[in-house]
């Protein structure tokens, strides 16, 4: 599969639709997941550019989603989505987590996120996937 692509994990069906069609609009690709583990199961199987992670979630909750993510090699941007006090998020880990966007959230704004984040991780992902490929030619094939 081509392009951007991110993972929506919320276990909020609406929110998942209305995030769904606002990234096919801007040309990611996205799958959903409605709880941590199915998140999980996901990020273990594919590559994502950006998670739109929902804290509160049935089976693994997002922090420890976040946390888990700490670990990952191939970690996408995580966008964090809550409508928990700062007080609630605060110990999220910066090193995993770009951003916090509060619930209700500006969909202006969201999308800007989503679209950024994605195309820049999806380029330089990308971008090191050519470099690795012309590094593998034999020099006498090289251009």
């Amino acid at each position: 599969m081509k392009g951007p692509r991110i993972l929506i994990a919320d276990d909020d069906a609406s929110i998942r639709g209305l995030l769904r069609v606002i990234a096919q609009r801007a040309g990611l690709h996205a799958d959903e997941a409605a709880n941590g583990a199915d998140a999980l199961d996901l990020l273990d199987h594919n590559v994502y550019d950006v998670a739109l992670i929902d804290l509160a979630m049935p089976h693994v909750n997002g922090f420890d989603l976040v946390d888990l993510l700490r670990h990952k090699s191939r970690r996408p941007v995580v966008i964090v989505l809550t409508a928990l006090s700062r007080s609630g998020f605060r110990d999220l880990d910066p090193a995993v987590v770009h951003c916090v966007v509060r619930k209700p959230f500006d969909l202006d704004l969201l999308i800007t996120l989503i679209v950024s984040a994605a195309t820049a991780l999806y380029e330089r992902r990308e971008q090191q996937a050519r470099l690795t490929a012309f590094r593998d030619q034999p020099p006498e094939v090289r251009p």
